[in-house]
């Protein structure tokens, strides 16, 4: 977060805007042979939205950051994880 709040900083005035994406564990076809039912279950339990991500769930994300409607942001990290970062703040 740090390197991206640093680039967004340094990188902004030649109109180049720098964010990323932190998305939770998704499974995917590469991931899938590795993947643990019980680890899943436990962290779709911790979940708010109650469900696993996807891999679409991520790219629309990116392709949100890279669009025009995220024009004003720079220097942001998304968490994209369903709530888990947040509701295992509380």
């Amino acid at each position: 977060m740090g390197i991206t709040r640093a680039a967004a900083a340094e990188l902004g005035a030649r109109n180049i805007r720098v964010n990323a994406v932190a998305p939770s564990a998704v499974p995917t076809e590469g991931t899938m042979r590795n993947r643990n039912g019980e680890l899943d279950a436990r962290r779709i339990a911790r979940t708010p939205l109650g469900r696993l991500g996807t891999v679409d769930d991520i790219a629309r994300v990116i392709c949100f950051l890279a669009g025009s409607e995220s024009g004003f942001l720079a220097g942001q990290t998304l968490t994209a994880d369903g709530g888990i970062t947040t509701a295992n703040l509380m």
